[in-house]
């Protein structure tokens, strides 16, 4: 079977502390039928008619901490805020 493709426009643009995503709606979609989730290089979009959920892979870990979206004239924005560089750290390793 099939899934279906998507049928939204969206452009993602990333900077030194965010990354912003835009979304175009269909006209009869309203945005309070929708729900965004976000989880490291990912958010979702659930509760587009005809479709499933919409998912959109970030180029960076993003903080789960200050992510707001806004939508105005058929555009939501989703702001997320970008993670910290993670240094990296040592495994210790076990020998057998």
């Amino acid at each position: 079977m099939n899934k279906p493709t998507s049928t939204i426009q969206k452009e993602l643009f990333e900077g030194h502390y965010h990354m912003i995503l835009k979304v175009l709606l269909p006209d009869h979609v309203h945005p309070g039928q929708l729900q965004i989730h976000h989880a490291f290089h990912l958010i979702r979009i659930d509760g587009l008619p005809n479709q499933g959920p919409e998912i959109i892979q970030l180029p960076t870990i993003g903080k789960r901490e200050g992510v707001m979206a806004v939508c105005k004239n058929n555009v939501l924005e989703v702001n997320i805020p970008k993670e910290e560089a993670i240094p990296f750290q040592e495994v210790n390793i076990v020998y057998e």
